[in-house]
């Protein structure tokens, strides 16, 4: 599940004006190429300068030459007769109408009027046949637009179906939808490993796991002093002078992290980690966020709690440290409030977690870090130079626990059990993955309900905020040159073959 978005595709005879393959495009395409095919190409990819979109027309290279990024009614007189004589009028100078007759022939074939044409407007054999801007000068470049900016969004442990776009009935993501209805849909675009760590460094850095040598989680915590052994794609535009920012969930290696320009963590060691979870990751900045708004961590466990009416049927979230209501799925699910072990007799993990999140809507981590990603828009947006943001968001991964009103969109009871949640798995190497025989909960059809209707409220929240960042991004101006990206991480099991989490490579 990848997505793309641009405000308009190029067509022949229908094609954006100042668009411009820059060294972003460069690297997104090379990222995808080795996302889906395991193809690694991304380092081996040229980076340069700006250069001319040029779209493909009845055999024709096409470009204004000098003047691209002009808009007609911006072209100096003389610039402006010479294109009249050319044939073009403002419909086909900006894009909205067919090019210029002309347009079918090669240097040597212009008549002579419009070949003097041609140079007035900057064009030389090189740009006309070929597009190749390289003779502009200087004086002509300074009305182009410059380097697109990115905004890449990434969600946590989201399944590819998990979308309308993606034919889900039940859950409606229309914001989402958009990114891919304006742009591109990946359809095919396979996670490089189904763990966090691995498969957040190959897209980080364009590479398989193979190459990164990132094969688990534990491998994120890897400092190497004052060197990045393989780029990533920010490390690479930074380099470039974009502006680079990141928010959310990292868990890639730290010192990739070290180029971010909203880094407040020194390099190295457990400092670094500890002061990274007070900067862009935000999960102790959130903490320190619900204190500020008097939503006060609760100890369930101190016995003037544990039988408050207000707290029969709760147990603590293990990010948030904020109460939730259990439901049936839930490990402590009827246990003492408080509890730190599960029924199994096992210490509590995020997996554990199904319920409803006290916290307020407007005040979750989804919000929470949504907001800090519209905030730097409005920044960076300021800035002379393209910048490049990320936004990590930590849902829908677990602990399963949606707030108000999302927690009460999906009625458990409506939700469609996976066809294969019964499977036996015989012949399968995954028969025992994921703790599968000890937690038969997730083999159970009714039970897994409730997880299904809480992972589809984690999405729907996404979604709300992903349509009020799209709403920015258009209010800013930033929409005609800004590439959009949305995709996950890898995919989230949800009770099919009766098994939870992922890790496993089943798609």
């Amino acid at each position: 599940m990848a997505y793309t978005r641009r405000k308009k595709t190029p067509t022949a005879g229908n094609y954006q004006r100042g668009i411009r393959l820059s060294p972003i495009i460069v690297i997104i395409v090379a990222l995808f190429v080795c996302f889906s095919s395991g193809v690694t190409v991304f380092l081996a990819l040229q980076i340069e300068s700006p250069r001319p979109f040029i779209s493909q027309i009845r055999g024709k290279m096409h470009n204004h030459a000098c003047y691209e990024g002009h808009a007609w009614n911006e072209l100096p007189k003389g610039i402006k007769q010479a294109a009249t004589s050319l044939g073009y009028t403002m419909a086909k100078w900006d894009g909205n109408g067919k090019l210029p007759a002309l347009e079918k022939y090669d240097w040597d074939e212009l008549p002579a009027e419009a070949k003097q044409a041609a140079e007035t407007l900057g064009h030389t054999r090189n740009s006309w046949d070929y597009g190749d801007l390289s003779d502009c000068t200087q004086v002509h470049k300074t009305k182009q637009t410059r380097a697109p900016n990115l905004l890449f969004i990434m969600t946590d442990q989201q399944r590819y179906d998990a979308l309308s776009a993606s034919g889900n009935t039940i859950l409606r993501t229309p914001n989402i939808d958009r990114i891919g209805n304006e742009g591109v849909n990946f359809g095919l675009c396979y996670s490089q490993c189904p763990i966090c760590g691995p498969a957040r460094t190959s897209i980080m850095t364009g590479r398989t796991i193979e190459h990164t040598g990132v094969a688990n989680n534990g491998g994120t915590k890897v400092f190497v002093a004052n060197t990045t052994l393989i780029p990533s794609y920010d490390q690479i535009l930074s380099n470039q002078g974009y502006a680079t920012e990141y928010y959310g969930k990292w868990h890639a290696p730290f010192d990739q992290a070290l180029k971010y320009d909203n880094v407040i963590a020194p390099p190295g060691g457990k400092l670094m980690q500890q002061l990274w979870g007070r900067g862009p990751t935000m999960e102790m900045e959130h903490l320190d966020y619900l204190e500020k708004h008097n939503i006060p961590f609760v100890n369930l466990a101190d016995p003037h709690n544990v039988n408050k009416r207000e707290y029969v049927g709760m147990q603590l979230q293990l990010l948030a440290q904020r109460p939730y209501k259990t439901n049936p799925l839930d490990s402590r699910h009827g246990m003492k409030p408080g509890s730190k072990m599960n029924v199994h007799g096992d210490k509590v993990s995020q997996p554990d977690l199904h319920g409803i999140s006290t916290i307020p809507i407007d005040h979750t981590l989804t919000a929470f870090q949504a907001r800090r990603g519209i905030e730097a828009l409005e920044r960076l947006s300021r800035q002379d130079r393209p910048f490049s943001l990320h936004l990590s968001f930590h849902s829908p991964h677990t602990p399963m626990t949606p707030s108000e009103p999302f927690a009460s969109m999906y009625d458990p009871s409506d939700m469609h059990p996976p066809p294969s949640i019964s499977d036996p798995m015989d012949n399968s190497p995954y028969k025992f993955a994921n703790k599968r025989m000890e937690l038969p909960e997730y083999a159970d059809p009714e039970k897994i309900k409730y997880m299904i209707a809480d992972y589809y409220a984690l999405i729907k929240e996404i979604d709300r905020w992903v349509g009020k960042i799209l709403a920015k991004i258009d209010q800013l101006g930033l929409t005609d040159n800004t590439m959009l990206i949305f995709t996950s991480d890898h995919g989230e099991m949800l009770g099919s073959h009766g098994m939870r989490e992922k890790n496993i490579f089943y798609e």
